[in-house]
């Protein structure tokens, strides 16, 4: 008896021992199994027909070339086709997908084809357009516009410019008796009288002068003028329209250092903080894409000039919206030296508002 119940025990015991390492192996096999065959996560797209196509964009000294192809996984390939380069451009990109070219330095339009390809497994497509190529202008190298839609400029056939650096003792504050100067040789061509010759008529000590001593000297000379308040880009603009110049006073901090020191857009010399007091002359105007570029002599030029030798100070170009901040803060006024053919167009053709300088605070420039 006590043998049969050993045996039994032990037979149980060990079908036991099977049963469970038969269970925890067939768990084993099953959780192999779903790791094998479990489906993935993400499924392939179909690959879509390539259909090429691009855009192009002016900006201004360059185009931006932008890819717009239909398709997937695809692949690009950007070209342009020698027969029809008049000059040599040449593709640049960061990315695959946006190219763009440096506009030549042309003076008339031309043209030139561009080819865009793309591939992928489902086959290829091309794409040619014919893209024009503008003149290079200064307007579009100095980034202020695409079309120079009107220019003026009251000009005569003599030098008249004068650059106040080399007027004497008090040559770095001479931007007043400078404007003066030129304004009166502007009027007449046999004007004597020098900067040092105003200097000397008035603060003639030194120090800045201010708006009240050129109204002065101009009437002193017998020169018409005339003060405008100024209350937008257009009161200066209808002056020169008439056929005036006008001296300004301003504070050239607020028109901006010139990026390109090549062109004769935007202040040319640096200045070290607001409150810099500083007298123009206005002569004309340029307007690109709508907007109004007053040209300018500016007698601080210093020893600045262009490679062929001119000052820097002639016929430089300041943006209007520079020219009415650096008004509004300094003297919000302008004396205009009256042409003597405009006489009788002063109040007609201009909307200015005359105003009795003696009754006006006056600012000073140097």
């Amino acid at each position: 008896m006590h043998r049969y119940h050993f045996l039994r025990s032990f037979f149980l015991s060990v079908f036991f021992l099977l049963m469970i390492s038969s269970c925890s192996k067939d768990e084993d096999v099953i959780k192999q199994e779903k790791e094998i065959i479990s489906p993935s996560d993400e499924e392939e797209d179909e690959i879509k027909e390539a259909v090429a196509s691009f855009d192009y964009r002016d900006e201004l000294d360059r185009y931006v070339l932008t890819n717009t192809s239909k398709g997937s996984k695809l692949t690009y390939r950007w070209k342009i086709l020698t027969d029809n380069n008049p000059v040599s451009i040449y593709l640049t990109s960061n990315l695959n997908e946006s190219y763009g070219f440096i506009l030549p330095d042309i003076s008339d339009s031309a043209f030139i084809d561009i080819r865009l390809t793309v591939k992928n497994g489902k086959g290829a497509d091309s794409v040619t357009k014919c893209v024009p190529l503008p003149p290079m202008t200064w307007n579009r190298k100095s980034k202020l516009g695409k079309s120079l839609e009107a220019e003026i400029g009251n000009d005569v056939d003599y030098d008249w410019y004068i650059n106040q650096s080399h007027t004497g003792q008090y040559s770095s504050v001479n931007c007043g008796p400078a404007c003066v100067t030129m304004a009166a040789k502007w009027i007449n061509k046999n004007f004597s009288k020098t900067t040092e010759d105003a200097r000397n008529t008035y603060c003639s000590t030194g120090g800045w002068w201010y708006t009240s001593d050129i109204i002065n000297y101009l009437n002193l000379h017998g020169i018409g003028n005339y003060t405008i308040s100024l209350s937008n880009a257009t009161d200066l603009k209808e002056q020169i329209d008439i056929g005036n110049i006008v001296i300004l006073c301003l504070d050239i901090f607020y028109v901006r250092l010139a990026f390109y020191t090549n062109l004769p857009v935007d202040k040319f010399y640096p200045t070290s903080g607001a409150g810099a007091g500083h007298f123009i002359v206005v002569k004309g105007y340029k307007i690109v894409d709508g907007r109004i570029i007053f040209e300018v002599y500016d007698p601080w030029s210093l020893n600045y000039a262009y490679s062929d030798g001119k000052s820097m100070g002639i016929n430089r170009l300041y943006r209007e919206e520079d020219i009415m901040k650096a008004t509004d803060i300094w003297w919000k006024y302008a004396i205009v030296v009256q042409n003597p053919q405009a006489a009788n167009r002063k109040r007609t053709n201009t909307r200015a508002v005359i105003v009795d300088p003696n009754r006006i605070v006056h600012q000073k420039g140097r």
